[in-house]
């Protein structure tokens, strides 16, 4: 398969401490792929570095044959890579449909003069922003409350907007961080089949989380990080059975 990411050497130190350390990584389109190991693994610091909250220390990174190495956020965001965070980013006091076509319009580079005069124009560019809005609503299942404000969502709900949000910005590789943190089993579950679905529409995904089960469950490839460094990668079945990775996990 094609090469959509391309991670070579990557660094990043905090002072003293290298959190992540010569890191190499292929990502191939149409991946889904695990990215697990202990607290302080380095996992959350990496996804960082890769969404541009933290430039590296060292190293380059290729996005689709592109050097992004060291650029912003929105400029990251803009070659089409979009990122969750552990702790779910949303308008708490706007309506569910509300939080999606303020993602939506950010991406549909609203312009000032046709906005102000109502041109037949920006009235055709509103009508098609709202119904993908609504389209992406039905598609990770929150159609049916999208009146309802954000803050009185369950918690599940709420990490289903926050995937929802992300997705408003067109990625071709999603970064989902810790998208099951705090969920029951059935909202879990829930998840975990949303996660397939975004991947078999054609998104390439990379996934941080800690319950073991679904990473093992919903991706075709597994990669270990401890101490900022790669211990292994596998297919989950070659994970499960790594001594280097049950040794990060349990310290023997």
């Amino acid at each position: 398969m094609q090469a959509e990411m391309e991670i070579l050497k990557l660094s990043k130190a905090f002072g003293g401490l290298m959190a992540i350390s010569e890191f190499d990584l292929s990502v191939s389109h149409g991946e889904l792929l695990g990215l697990i190991g202990p607290n302080g693994a380095g996992k959350t610091t990496f996804f960082n570095v890769v969404s541009g909250v933290y430039r590296p220390t060292k190293g380059r990174i290729i996005c689709r044959g592109k050097d992004i190495t060291g650029l912003g956020p929105d400029k990251i965001a803009a070659q089409g890579i979009v990122r969750t965070f552990q702790q779910t980013l949303i308008f708490s006091n706007h309506t569910v449909l509300q939080n999606v076509l303020v993602a939506t319009h950010l991406q549909s580079k609203l312009v000032f003069w046709p906005a102000l005069f109502n041109t037949s124009h920006y009235q055709e560019r509103e009508r098609k922003t709202s119904l993908r809005a609504l389209e992406l609503l039905d598609f990770v299942g929150l159609v049916h409350v999208k009146q309802e404000l954000a803050n009185n969502l369950p918690h599940g709900y709420q990490r289903v907007l926050g995937v929802a949000i992300a997705l408003a910005a067109n990625p071709f590789i999603l970064l989902l961080d810790e998208p099951m943190t705090g969920m029951n089993q059935e909202e879990t579950e829930a998840m975990m089949d949303l996660v397939k679905k975004i991947n078999q529409s054609g998104t390439t995904v990379l996934i941080v989380e800690h319950n073991m089960k679904a990473v093992m469950s919903i991706c075709s490839r597994v990669v270990v990080l401890n101490f900022g460094q790669k211990v292994a990668e596998g297919s989950p079945e070659e994970i499960s059975k790594n001594e280097a990775v049950i040794q990060a996990y349990l310290g023997t």
